[in-house]
């Protein structure tokens, strides 16, 4: 064979691989985020085996590519479909070769009608006998998928570690998916209680003139309360249920309704929980976008919070304290974390925020870990300076795992080799 001819042969088998390659991109069926999904009630989606999950959309895209002839499952727990003729809670549709997706007699462009009659219903599991922390239990927020067999397999969403006597939720742990573009959600939605918070009204716990009477029980006299958290009628200084996974760190509206359950909030200054700590949030997606990788991150608090009384004498500040007046329960957090790692390339870095507006200096009782804030590149330098400087948003700092250890050794990470300071990683 001339070496034209051997040309000639190489130059076709490399048109036709891509051809054939091409063709079998152009028949995959595509899911669009969010346009090829109901803007409201969105069921579930799911791969048919529990051990893959959710569908999401690949690190740094905004689509979904399910392969010709691959099925996917679209689940309502709690709920049912819109459309009367479906009567079970969970649906099989699949991918056809024609780039649509065929469900019974009907073959869709997009799942925009496939909606559920409200928001699919997130429930608690219990994994008994796991300890964490310093004596909490493993729990998730999920779902329950019923399976064709009549039984139901879950799903978890988030993570976390729980001390049920004192109802404090100690961490929690969600991988940050990475997005080519986020979008704005509109989702409002109550708090709920689940089966963690049994005859418990933590709706009235956290409401002003509940907390404003709390604490001038603690602390004993009416206008030190008013120094710390304003009149009884004045929001300013209040706390607020402050979530530990934000509903911006998920992508689909059902996740995103499983985050406003109050296992996954702690109490929060409210001048701290919308300021620093959402920047901090907001950054943490960024960079994962940034570099089109997802991160792990855990997020959760340590310590309680003290305020002085009456007599300048420090005291722990509950939100909650039960009928006979002996336990004391929903603990005001001293400070908030929020650990971040790249699996990758076993970098990662830890941000922690004081929860306290009030205080005029740093003491050394709240820096548990060197500040390396100044190293942190991928940061803006707008947000460092509002970390730093402005206590009343909530003084934030960076450390090294490592050294963070020391002071909560909880987390199931052991050691992380390096550290997460700027884009060298973005690879």
């Amino acid at each position: 064979m001339s070496i034209t001819m051997k040309k000639l042969f190489q130059l076709f088998f490399i048109v036709f691989f891509i051809l054939d390659k091409t063709i079998d991109i152009l028949a995959n069926c595509k899911i669009s985020i969010p346009s090829s999904l109901p803007s409201k009630y969105q069921p579930l989606y799911l791969y048919t085996e529990n051990v893959q999950g959710f569908i999401h959309p690949k690190s740094g895209s905004k689509e979904i590519n399910i392969e010709s002839d691959d099925v996917i499952l679209l689940a309502c727990p709690g709920k049912s479909f819109t459309d009367k003729k479906i009567k079970s809670s969970v649906r099989k549709i699949t991918c056809l070769k024609n780039g649509q997706f065929k469900f019974g007699d009907k073959n869709l462009k997009t799942l925009k009608d496939m909606k559920c009659s409200g928001y699919a219903q997130p429930t608690e599991k219990v994994y008994h006998n796991t300890e964490c922390g310093n004596c909490g239990v493993k729990k998730s927020i999920g779902f329950n998928i019923e399976t064709q067999d009549g039984l139901y397999e879950y799903y978890p969403v988030i993570n976390f570690c729980r001390e049920k006597k004192i109802l404090h939720t100690v961490y929690v742990h969600l991988k940050v998916l990475s997005q080519k573009k986020r979008y704005p959600s509109q989702l409002k939605v109550d708090f709920r209680q689940g089966s963690l918070f049994k005859k418990k009204n933590m709706k009235q716990i956290y409401e002003k003139k509940c907390v404003f009477r709390r604490i001038n029980k603690i602390l004993g006299k009416c206008k030190i309360v008013k120094k710390y958290i304003g009149k009884e009628e004045d929001a300013t200084f209040s706390f607020e249920k402050g979530h530990l996974v934000a509903k911006a760190d998920v992508i689909f509206s059902a996740h995103k309704y499983a985050t406003f359950n109050y296992a996954n909030a702690v109490p929060m200054w409210k001048t701290i929980n919308r300021r620093n700590w959402v920047q901090l949030e907001n950054a943490i997606r960024q960079y994962a976008d940034k570099i089109k990788r997802d991160l792990d991150v855990w997020t959760g608090s340590i310590g309680v919070l003290q305020l002085k009384d009456k007599d300048g004498i420090l005291q722990n500040i509950y939100l909650r304290r039960d009928e006979n007046f002996k336990n004391e329960s929903v603990p005001v957090p001293k400070l908030l974390f929020k650990v971040v790692y790249d699996e990758k390339y076993q970098a990662g870095i830890v941000f922690v925020t004081i929860n306290n507006p009030h205080i005029k200096i740093i003491e050394d009782e709240y820096i548990i870990c060197k500040n390396i804030c100044e190293k942190v590149s991928w940061i803006e330098d707008k947000k460092k300076d509002n970390f730093d400087k402005l206590f009343i948003n909530g003084y934030t700092y960076c450390c090294e795992y490592s050294d963070f250890r020391k002071s909560f050794p909880y987390l199931p990470i052991d050691e992380i080799e390096n550290i997460m300071v700027n884009d060298f990683f973005n690879i």
